[in-house]
């Protein structure tokens, strides 16, 4: 998996803050959201032209990061799912 993380920003000036892809205003926490309702990154890349496969891959990674650091916690167990319910915790 691709870990060129420098494709996400977090600008407070841009969805408050939310870590989004770079360029964009798409949340990290959609694309892991989607990705762990079971879409494809084809269908990921249709719903959304202006992303990349390294944009997915490079979201995925930050989601994998945060979960190993967290593993311990009760946040861990359950980031993926809440990632996409409430944004605002990525």
């Amino acid at each position: 998996m691709d870990r060129n993380i420098d494709r996400i920003a977090v600008d407070h000036r841009i969805m408050g803050g939310v870590p989004c892809i770079r360029g964009t205003r798409i949340p990290v926490s959609m694309v892991v959201g989607r990705l762990a309702e079971g879409s494809s990154r084809e269908e990921i890349l249709a719903d959304y032209p202006q992303l990349s496969t390294e944009d997915i891959d490079a979201a995925a990674a930050v989601a994998e990061s945060r979960v190993l650091i967290s593993a311990d916690t009760d946040l861990g167990s359950c980031w993926l799912r809440a990632a996409h319910h409430y944004p605002a915790w990525c």
